[in-house]
């Protein structure tokens, strides 16, 4: 039984983003402008994934030294141009 849970887990995603596909084919079928669509999935998905990332990620440190902040910034700067 223990190694079929992993077959079990894949069954399972697959089930539900099949059920997904048939709601936003029914959204868009209805009239709903795909760019709303778009927005609205990525807001559902932040509100989901930003509490489980909190929850997951409090106690682990992570170091942030100068170098690796202005190379970030640095990308940032470029990927806004």
């Amino acid at each position: 039984m223990e190694g079929a849970k992993p077959a079990a887990a894949m069954v399972a995603l697959q089930l539900l983003f099949s059920a997904l596909q048939i709601f936003i084919e029914l959204a868009l079928d209805d009239g709903m402008d795909v760019r709303i669509l778009v927005a609205y999935r990525f807001m559902f998905a932040a509100a989901v994934l930003c509490p489980v990332a909190f929850f997951m990620e409090r106690y682990v440190s992570s170091v942030y030294t100068r170098a690796l902040l202005g190379f970030l910034s640095v990308l940032e700067n470029l990927a806004a141009t």
